[in-house]
């Protein structure tokens, strides 16, 4: 099971790397392997685990996000996070890596050279902070942070599932990382181009059934 656990996720990974592939070969891609992964065996609920299931927990508490009324879209259950609130994945309760949303803007770029348009219509720029501590399970972990792990939820209450796009890495000043190291600390922006520029944000990497919403201010 742990080898098949770390050959899963780096099947689903490895696809990240940057220009390589349109967002929609990479999400044809991913349904694809989502086959395969049933077809094998290899439950979805354990891309992130090896060899323990990892868990979503919330420092210092939990509570649920919920969707606006009337919403045309199956109810997305996480937890709901502050600015500056720290998330932590976890697995039988040790922290494996955490991070902190610092801040999310609207159509402010932090890149030093001009950026390319966005193609849906507003960036949304998302400035992290992670660490990870000394379990060797984030070793295997690959691309986790990537676009294409986020939504964005509509004030309509419509889900944007397509928010990434090749003119986003032309607005970040530093890229998420494609891997991890132990006990290292990072800084990184996610962007994301949606047709929304209020709202909430959602971050749920293959393999959990859970993940983390925020509100866009």
């Amino acid at each position: 099971m742990i080898a098949r656990s770390i050959i899963c996720l780096n099947a689903w990974s490895s696809k990240g790397a940057r220009g390589e592939e349109s967002s929609a070969v990479r999400r044809i891609s991913a349904l694809m392997l989502v086959s395969a992964i049933i077809l094998t065996g290899c439950g979805v609920d354990r891309l992130l685990s090896s060899p323990s299931t990892v868990t979503v927990t919330d420092l210092p508490s939990q509570s649920t996000a919920k969707l606006p009324p009337n919403a045309p879209t199956a109810a997305y259950g996480g937890l709901l996070k502050k600015i500056g609130e720290s998330a932590v994945f976890t697995a039988n309760g040790v922290p494996i890596l955490s991070f902190t949303v610092n801040e999310i803007a609207v159509n402010r770029c932090p890149s030093t050279t001009a950026p390319e348009p966005p193609q849906h219509g507003t960036y949304i720029v998302i400035d992290i902070t992670a660490q990870t501590y000394s379990e060797e399970i984030v070793l295997d972990w690959h691309h986790i942070f990537m676009a294409w792990y986020w939504q964005v939820i509509g004030p309509d209450a419509y889900v944007d599932t397509h928010v990434d796009t090749s003119n986003t890495y032309t607005c970040d000043d530093v890229h998420p990382p494609s891997t991890f190291g132990l006990n290292s600390k990072y800084r990184f922006q996610v962007v994301l181009d949606s047709k929304f520029d209020s709202g909430q944000v959602v971050f749920r990497p293959a393999g959990l059934s859970n993940g983390w919403v925020w509100d866009i201010p």
